[in-house]
């Protein structure tokens, strides 16, 4: 039994959520408040429904019902798939206010159709055991790890007791086992395996000489071999030789033809090289003719600009030489602008006191007098404003046309510098000079590339021959030897042929007879074999028969014994996973109840620390699960059961974790590393 994936719709704060499991162990580790608890519930959930269905509403205890109630709202439930007797299912659940309005759907994932295997009460069903029981058991909570036995869990248990009607034929089976004792009893002569003992050994007295008549074939087996590959090799070598003889009259035709070609090869080498020795002086991006006039041009505009620039900057010292006007302050015509409304105002006092005329009036003549003298002031001020006009006008425009001159003429270097970097020359340098030495460059390079394409083209005319054939099929490798070194080869690899041929004769002889012998005593230890592996199954079946009729005495008193054994047994073997240590201080009475001795005395191991109850608790739990499914194992739910244990016990839990894995499929639960 296992699960294979959740589909959690709506569940507590977990939505839309997909989960896919493996068998083995499964662990979830993830922090504190992701939802752990949340996803364990909802595998419980979907099995045994909601705890505390029918809690008062005035009990503080909040009923799970509204407690796994979506956070986000939507369709509350989900689905799980799951295994279990061979088939595979699909469970979907939808949950209302009301469990009377719940819905249930069981699905056979192999037809698609709705299966009633199981009902709405499926956790019962499927495991065996009620609600309180699945969380005592398969289910392990965070801090609930300590389990109790129920009347679900003993009438679980109690289905072990029935295997010992097997033992009722004790009596007829143990004379059958002594029958058979008789009978494969190495120790008498007159017995199946006495007999068979006895051919055994005149068998292997028989077969002594066959190592020796293996090595006799092996030697003459060597030897043969040894002249046939000689002989192979002879008649290769003959072979190579004529081809050889072949080769070389074609060579030394062919060697004439390839000289000259390598004559036209090598003179298309110099001329290559010549013209990357001249490609080397350029720059990387090669100029052509027309972008060093364009260059050139561009100097001559530079030079131009740089003239005009010259001449202006004489025309503006010039005019400045000339010496600049001045212009009056304002100081004076506002001393007597004031002077003359003060004669003004004087007339006015008099005439407000009542002088008479002309006293009042006499004011007013030095008043007009200054008034002229303004006039004349402000005259002469507008005169030298704009002789510094017609001084300052020039200078400004010169000016004008120097920033406008300097801009375009920095503008028509930049695009100089430009090209010359393009074409790896040096900006600070003497521009002509460069762009002749270019140019200089450029010509003889050309010069040396048309001089490579002459010579490429001679050397491409000849592979158009007939005669370049040779150049091609011609080897790479000069002769060995001369034509008259190969025939004496030819001839004294003849003889070493024919003395070949005799040996291979003869061992052929030797071999037909060493063969024969070999054959006869294979047949005689082939039987040997024979029976000497019956003899072997005899002595095995009398030792199993032993052992067997051992183990049906000791039957009886070992499935009259209760299932406290192994589950003290289970017990043990989980409390060292955990621990690393011995559960000898451990003991387990027939109700199921651990104690553990301490001073002398067996104490309750509720006087343990919280972490070893914890500890002590899972092994229980586990040693349980296993007498009670002795068939299909469950999947087991690990709510972060190991919270309480230090962090040395946390490391063997992992490895505890990883042993319950091995028979069961282990989903696992914790926020911490192991």
């Amino acid at each position: 039994m296992r699960l294979i994936s959740l589909k959690i719709e709506n569940f507590g704060k977990l939505s839309n959520t997909v989960i896919d499991l493996e068998e083995g162990l499964n662990v979830f580790l993830k922090e504190n408040g992701w939802g752990k608890s949340t996803l364990a519930a909802f595998v419980r959930i979907m099995f045994f429904g909601f705890e505390n269905e029918n809690a008062k509403k005035d009990v503080e205890i909040v009923k799970e019902r509204v407690r796994y109630a979506p956070w986000n709202g939507g369709k509350y439930g989900g689905s799980l798939k799951f295994s279990a007797n061979g088939k595979l299912y699909e469970l979907i659940r939808e949950f209302k206010e009301k469990a009377g309005n719940d819905t249930f759907e069981l699905r056979d994932l192999d037809t698609n159709l709705v299966s009633d295997d199981f009902s709405g009460n499926i956790g019962e069903e499927l495991f065996g055991i009620n609600a309180e029981a699945f969380s005592h058991t398969v289910f392990i909570r965070q801090r609930d790890v300590e389990t109790a036995f129920d009347p679900s869990i003993s009438a679980k248990i109690g289905n072990m007791e029935a295997a010992a009607d097997d033992i009722r034929n004790f009596e007829s089976a143990e004379e059958r086992l002594s029958e058979l004792l008789s009978k494969y009893d190495p120790g008498k002569k007159t017995g199946e395996t006495g007999k068979l003992s006895k051919e055994v050994s005149e068998l292997m007295f028989d077969v002594r000489g066959l190592p020796e008549a293996e090595e006799n074939v092996g030697s003459i087996s060597t030897a043969l071999k040894k002249e046939t590959e000689r002989e192979a090799e002879l008649k290769a070598t003959r072979a190579a030789l004529e081809k050889e003889r072949t080769d070389t009259a074609e060579y030394i035709a062919k060697s004439a033809i390839k000289d000259r070609y390598d004559a036209l090869c090598l003179d298309e080498n110099e001329k290559r090289e010549e013209e990357a020795a001249k490609r080397a002086q350029l720059p990387e991006r090669l100029p052509t003719e027309q972008d060093i006039s364009d260059i050139r041009q561009k100097l001559k505009l530079f030079k131009e600009t740089e003239n005009e620039i010259f001449v202006k900057k004489g025309k503006l010292s010039a005019l400045k030489s000339n010496p600049e006007p001045e212009i009056p302050g304002r100081a004076g015509r506002v001393v007597v602008f004031i002077l003359a409304l003060l004669c003004v105002a004087a007339g006015a006092v008099l005439w407000y006191f009542g002088f008479t005329y002309p006293l009042y009036v006499l004011p007013a003549i030095p008043a007009l007098i200054l008034l002229v003298i303004f006039l004349a002031m402000r005259y002469n001020y507008k005169k030298a404003v704009t002789r510094k006009e017609d001084y300052d006008r020039p200078i400004a425009d010169l000016k004008r046309e120097l920033i406008k001159d300097n801009e375009l003429c920095e503008m028509r270097w930049e695009g100089i510098t430009g090209r010359l970097r393009t074409y790896g020359l040096d900006p600070e340098g003497d521009p002509d000079e460069q762009v002749n030495s270019l140019e200089n460059a450029l010509l003889l390079y050309n010069a040396a590339l048309e001089n490579r394409r002459i010579s490429e083209k001679k050397r491409i005319a000849f592979t158009e021959t007939d005669e370049y054939d040779a150049v091609l099929t011609i080897g790479e490798e000069r002769p060995l030897h001369t034509l008259d070194e190969i025939k004496e080869l030819i001839l004294s690899n003849d003889d070493d042929t024919a003395e070949t041929s005799r040996l291979i004769s003869r061992y052929r002889d030797e071999l037909e007879g060493a063969v024969q012998k070999q054959e006869e005593l294979l047949k005689k230890d082939e039987i040997l074999k024979e029976k000497q592996e019956k003899l072997t199954e005899n002595t095995r079946r009398f030792r199993l028969i032993q052992k067997t009729s051992e183990l049906l005495k000791k039957a009886r008193e070992n499935y009259e014994r209760e299932f406290t054994e192994p589950m003290k047994s289970g017990f043990d073997k989980y409390y060292s996973i955990l621990t690393g240590e011995d559960s000898g201080k451990f003991r387990m009475d027939v109700h199921g109840t651990v104690t553990f001795e301490e001073y002398g005395k067996q104490r309750d191991i509720r006087a343990l620390s919280t972490g070893y109850r914890d500890l002590t608790g899972l092994c229980l739990r586990m040693a349980m699960i296993d007498v009670m499914y002795k068939d299909e194992a469950p999947f087991i739910i690990f709510d972060d059961p190991l919270s309480e244990l230090d962090d040395e016990k946390t490391k063997l839990g992992k490895e505890f974790m990883k042993a319950v894995a091995e028979r069961y499929q282990v989903i696992w639960f914790t926020c911490r590393e192991a």
